[in-house]
This record gives structure tokens, sequence and C-alpha cells, in this order.
């Protein structure tokens, strides 16, 4: 079975460990972390990932960026995006729709399962909701 590559980034190292001990842990997927988000858009034209988990709120470069980036970028532009976030949860999103409508996101508080399903489903329907 030829496994999925997912590329996350993130600032925070212990969480980017934690999501790919996870990931790593189905045998599903071959992962790539950065927590440098300046570095993400050559990450993910030398990695050339079928996901890309991304945090919101970074320094230097935040998440809203790097997604603008990405889909500017023409190798790129159809890869899903996932966001990961710990300001807007499930409840909060269901009251903006700019979040149902246009992007993918995952709490950060999340279980694991809840981000590998979200994960799974995207990979399955082969491209983002953006």
């Amino acid at each position: 079975m030829v496994k999925k590559r997912i590329m996350a980034v993130d600032d925070e190292q212990e969480f980017l460990a934690l999501v790919a001990g996870h990931l790593k842990k189905t045998n599903k997927y071959e992962v790539r972390t950065t927590s440098d988000s300046s570095q993400a858009v050559a990450l993910a034209l030398e990695f050339k990932p079928d996901l890309i988990l991304l945090d919101v709120i970074m320094p230097g470069v935040d998440g809203g960026e790097v997604a603008s980036q990405i889909r500017a970028n023409y190798e790129l532009k159809d890869i899903p995006l996932v966001f990961l976030t710990s300001l807007v949860r499930k409840e909060e999103a269901a009251t903006r729709e700019q979040y149902l409508e246009k992007q993918n996101f995952v709490e950060k508080l999340a279980r694991k399962e809840e981000l590998i399903n979200c994960i799974e489903g995207l990979l399955r329907r082969g491209k983002s909701q953006r």
C-alpha cells in the first residue's frame, strides 16, 4: 500500500510531534513537519503532500498567508488544506459561514480519531472545499 503524504505546519514543535506520531501509528501516512511557516511552501514543493495541516496563528507568516501562497502556486493549489486551530471550536464555526463554506478545520484539542477521520474524508474526496 502506498502511504499518503501529510505535511503539518505549526509553530509548536511538541504539537507537531504529537500529530506526526498519531498519523505514523496508523501506518497509512508518510509525515513531514515544519515549525517554520516561512518554509512551508518550499517544503510542500519538495515533499508533494496529498494534504496539508496548517496552524492558523503563527509568528511571522500566519496560516492564512501560507494558505494564500499555496493556493497561488500552480503545483500546490489543489492540495487539500486543513486548518488546525485552538481559536475556533466546531460549535463556534456553526455560526461563522466563512469556516463552514470555505475552510476545513480541526480544533487542536480534537481527539486523534477526529483528525484522522477528517484527513481520510478529504483524501477520499480528492480535493478541498475552498
